[in-house]
């Protein structure tokens, strides 16, 4: 007999907080993209968009967390914790349109 296992696909949002996660002390590409379970590709794509956003920056090949990429990992450890408590808490939608804001999502 064989075991199945299946994983539930992460959401995007989720991506992003494994690469804030990753990135609070500065770290380095490689490192990011084994913490943050990405290919090079993805992570490469991660990485442009949040520095370009300004959630991270990147200095002598390692990548940090700027203020607003704390924020944004804030809200997203807020968001997670708050959904998982409550699927239908109201508060939930505001912190998405934050997140969505510092994202520059429509």
């Amino acid at each position: 007999m064989s075991t199945t296992v299946t994983r539930k696909k992460r959401t995007r949002y989720q991506i992003i907080y494994d690469i804030l996660s990753a990135t609070a002390d500065g770290e380095k590409k490689t490192k990011i993209m084994y913490n943050s379970n990405l290919s090079y590709s993805g992570t490469n794509k991660y990485l442009k968009e949040l520095i370009e956003n300004g959630l991270l920056e990147e200095r002598n090949n390692l990548y940090f967390l700027t203020e607003k990429g704390l924020l944004l990992y804030d809200l997203l450890q807020e968001y997670f914790e708050r959904r998982e408590k409550d699927s239908n808490d109201q508060g939930l939608k505001e912190i998405m349109l934050k997140i969505k804001e510092m994202l520059k999502e429509s």
